[in-house]
């Protein structure tokens, strides 16, 4: 399967890398009541992650090449949207 590229893989690829490390070191590292919890929520969140990077690549696959460019426009505006969204409320869970 060839990897398109998006903006959604390259901020995923961001994403992902922090959330892994966010995931080793409060798992395996400094385990200690609520950061075994805050390490178990980024896992659940690195999975979804995957499963949405896995999703929005069969998408497309099967799209041709001509729409592709309301795609990419579609996800950077969905990436602005979500940076805003964490410069108004914070970056937290709840």
């Amino acid at each position: 399967m060839k990897i398109k590229k998006s903006p959604f893989l390259f901020a995923s690829i961001i994403v992902g890398i922090v959330l892994l490390f966010m995931t080793i070191y409060f798992l395996l590292i400094d385990n200690n009541g609520g950061r075994a919890l805050g390490g178990a929520v980024s896992l659940i969140a690195l999975l979804i992650l995957l499963i949405l990077l896995a999703l929005e690549q069969t998408i497309l696959r099967f799209i041709p090449e001509k729409y592709l460019f309301y795609i990419y426009v579609l996800e950077i505006t969905l990436i602005i949207l979500y940076i805003i969204y964490i410069y108004v409320n914070d970056f937290s869970i709840g």
